[in-house]
């Protein structure tokens, strides 16, 4: 009896799945989660972006290169962070849940018979994919909690919610043509970070020894390496 009760529950649940449809690459929890990634990067390699010396030392000295990435990665950075901010300033006050809802239901209704939609099952707790049949009922679906606003109230969701979603799409557009750049810059720091790291560890296995600062004749080369492997022009910084 408890195993037909579930085998209810779950069929009555993949039925309704069109009840909440999203765009599968343009829904709302992976458009924030993106944009958080597009920032943590940013943060990551800020101030080396900022640094003209660093730059060049992880661009292979390219100067036209590094400053195309520079002006391209202002830009990113300083878009994000107002996409960001919107996000956070139209979240104020409201039920996270409400504003995921209004979002997806805007998008799948203006844009969802161009991108695939996908439909959230509440028995499994997941999104999966709409057949081209149900499509239609999502967007209907979608439509209808729309319509039931006043005028100026769909006016005013439908605007911000299709100004996100385009600044989003045209940011995570310029994001990925930049990710090879922004992967590159990346390596290059925590390749010296990790190189820092072990010169310190040599230094504190140094300072620990019974006799005082002093190294093993291994010890000794393998520090020599590592101080080897440090670009010249950060000597001189």
């Amino acid at each position: 009896m408890v195993k037909k009760s579930e085998e209810y529950k779950a069929q009555l649940a993949k039925q309704l799945r069109f009840k909440k449809p999203a765009l599968m690459d343009m829904d709302y929890g992976l458009m924030v989660e993106t944009l958080q990634e597009i920032q943590d990067d940013c943060i990551d390699i800020h101030d080396m972006v900022a640094d003209d010396v660093k730059l060049l030392a992880a661009l292979d000295d390219n100067e036209e290169e590094a400053f195309e990435f520079k002006l391209a990665f202002s830009d990113i950075e300083g878009d994000c962070g107002k996409l960001i901010d919107a996000v956070s300033e139209h979240c104020r006050y409201r039920d996270p849940d409400e504003v995921e809802q209004e979002y997806n239901d805007c998008t799948v209704t203006l844009v969802g018979d161009i991108y695939d939609i996908v439909g959230y099952d509440s028995y499994e707790e997941d999104y999966y994919q709409l057949t081209s049949y149900v499509r239609e009922y999502a967007q209907e679906e979608a439509g209808k909690r729309l319509m039931r606003k006043t005028k100026v109230e769909m006016l005013n969701v439908i605007g911000f919610n299709m100004r996100l979603f385009l600044g989003y799409y045209e940011l995570k557009q310029r994001y990925e043509h930049l990710k090879a750049t922004i992967e590159i810059v990346k390596g290059s720091n925590q390749t010296l970070i990790d190189q820092l790291r072990e010169i310190d560890k040599a230094y504190e296995r140094a300072n620990n020894a019974s006799l005082g600062f002093r190294l093993s004749c291994d010890e000794e080369r393998a520090l020599d390496r590592l101080l080897e492997r440090i670009p010249e022009k950060f000597w001189v910084e």
